[in-house]
């Protein structure tokens, strides 16, 4: 399983525009195409919008027909808010 390690010098990671910027930064979409992933949020980070969520993952959720192939794919480890922050961000691009 590969790995990838999301940090930040703020607590909270917010807004469309920075998620975009991170998925070029650890080049995400070459992980959509490879072997599942374990994604591990730095314990610093204590919130996470939805919004981040869209730009970071929506090209993802793209390729991946069902949230269940998403979340099986990209696996979270992460405080429990983290997570739902997270989830929040993959269900409003479900719902589009």
């Amino acid at each position: 399983m590969e790995t990838i390690e999301i940090r930040s010098n703020t607590r909270n990671l917010v807004g469309y525009d920075s998620g975009i910027k991170y998925r070029q930064e650890y080049l995400i979409d070459a992980f959509d195409l490879g072997n599942p992933v374990m994604v591990h949020i730095s314990s610093d980070i204590y919130y996470i919008t939805s919004s981040f969520i869209v730009g970071l993952f929506e090209s993802s959720v793209d390729y991946f027909e069902t949230m269940d192939e998403f979340f099986d794919h990209y696996v979270f480890a992460c405080n429990q808010t983290v997570f739902k922050c997270i989830l929040n961000g993959v269900q409003r691009i479900y719902r589009r």
